[in-house]
């Protein structure tokens, strides 16, 4: 009888073992800052260190799980920057980007703010206004489209957010 129930507890174990690793991922550490970009030219030429990236201290943002342009994006953790705009996460192998608020998460999203265009209607005349005052405001990734966890730790995954206004009648 002992011998049977050794031998359950023993199955039982490797089963409880086995059902772990199946579902257990690996996490790699994702580490990066979060900087602001924010300049108002208005004809004179800027020094290059008003064109760095500056920390954003205390920024929160939703690490969104990035499954393809026509897919819906998930998130999957939060981030928070700390005094030197530096932030970290832990995740498993996959497509990720950010988005500042869960409203924004929608197919194909991975940057803040970004709008996904519906159709690719090549008749869509955009119309060009000429304005004295350029305003962008926008958010960039270090790496070209949403970035890739696969087998390593990564280092260095930056996002800036850029508000940018110029003057072009200024003198």
């Amino acid at each position: 009888m002992d011998v049977l129930v050794d031998m359950k507890t023993t199955i039982i174990l490797l089963f409880a073992l086995f059902s772990y690793t199946c579902t257990s991922q690996e996490l790699f550490n994702v580490s990066g800052t979060i900087g602001l970009v924010s300049y108002h030219q208005g004809g004179v030429e800027l020094p290059p260190v008003m064109m760095e990236p500056h920390p954003l201290v205390n920024t929160k943002l939703f690490v969104v799980q990035y499954y393809g342009p026509e897919e819906k994006t998930k998130i999957v953790a939060t981030v928070i920057s700390d005094e030197y705009g530096k932030y970290e996460v832990k995740l498993p192998p996959g497509k990720y980007g950010f988005v500042q608020h869960k409203s924004e998460v929608d197919k194909g999203i991975y940057l803040p703010g970004m709008k996904v265009k519906e159709d690719n209607d090549s008749t869509d005349v955009v119309e060009f206004i000429w304005t004295e005052v350029g305003h962008e405001d926008y958010w960039s990734l270090s790496t070209v489209g949403p970035f890739e966890v696969s087998s390593n730790d990564l280092i260095g995954v930056d996002i800036t957010h850029f508000d940018v206004t110029i003057c072009y009648t200024c003198p």
